[in-house]
């Protein structure tokens, strides 16, 4: 018996362009190209101004100055100056290396196209200064910068007598470059604090705090005596030996001759006067 196959039927494709997805997709891709347009090119979400707030030292000018200059130079397919997609991390970088009086820095969006911008500053804690000779064989004159609580230095020292003033004499490094750390943190708040607690529980001036090493400093009292003081030890405890040899032993009156007090060994505070032998 024979067989017949039946005659394979091929179905005529619909052209491409008569596709209602195709066109669907070249509807969807166009949207997205406009969006994406709008979002980065438009003048929309340009930058147009920008605003400071909260500023005390650094003026207002020269921040908008430096960013806009930022702004400007960013360069890239994506223009810099999109408020949508500004780079905050480059703007600040920026800041922080022109403006070291700067710790840290809000960058805020307020809609359409101002640039809010908020520094923090640096609060001077104390002068950190060191001795500087004018040329070969010149005279020494001191340098003092105001530092923050981190052991930073920002400005060059003002001199202001409001500030303790800490003293490094050993101090041999070429210039001292603004921004820079100085004393570690955690050594500078121990200096401070015994700082603070001798000048306010007892009739003391201090004129400056000689900065030894991170174990030891000096007290150098407006009267002419030093204080050898313990970074490493009890702190409160060597405010009590002082408090407690002072009342008992050195009035006010008795200091003329008084050379130190040691501070850092022991429960006793030893003193030395002018002329004793050690």
């Amino acid at each position: 018996m024979k067989s017949y196959r039946r005659p394979h039927r091929f179905k005529k494709k619909k052209p491409i362009f008569k596709n209602r997805f195709f066109w669907l997709v070249i509807l969807g891709c166009l949207l997205v190209s406009g969006l994406i347009y709008l979002l980065v090119f438009s003048d929309f979400f340009k930058i147009k101004q920008i605003e400071v707030t909260g500023n005390e030292e650094v003026t207002a000018d020269d921040l908008i100055n430096n960013v806009d200059k930022e702004l400007k130079e960013g360069g890239g397919i994506i223009p810099s100056d999109n408020i949508l997609f500004i780079n905050k991390d480059n703007i600040k970088e920026e800041l922080f290396r022109v403006f070291p009086q700067i710790s840290d820095l809000v960058i805020e969006r307020k809609w359409p196209g101002i640039l809010r911008l908020r520094p923090i500053e640096r609060q001077g804690a104390a002068l950190f200064c060191i001795d500087r000779r004018s040329g070969e064989g010149g005279d020494i004159h001191e340098e003092c910068f105001v530092m923050d609580r981190e052991g930073i230095v920002f400005k060059p020292g003002d001199g202001s007598p409001s500030l303790p003033k800490i003293k490094q004499e050993s101090f041999t490094e070429g210039e001292i470059k603004l921004g820079s750390q100085m004393i570690d943190a955690d050594v500078l708040d121990k200096m401070l604090n015994i700082y603070g607690k001798i000048t306010a529980s007892l009739d003391i001036k201090i004129g400056e705090i000689s900065f030894v090493s991170e174990e030891m400093v000096i007290l150098k009292t407006v009267e002419g005596w030093d204080i050898y003081v313990s970074l490493i030890k009890d702190i409160d405890w060597q405010v009590t030996k002082l408090k407690a040899v002072l009342e008992n032993y050195l009035p006010p009156e008795k200091r003329n001759n008084l050379e130190y007090v040691e501070l850092r060994f022991g429960n006793l505070a030893p003193f030395k006067e002018k002329g004793d032998e050690e």
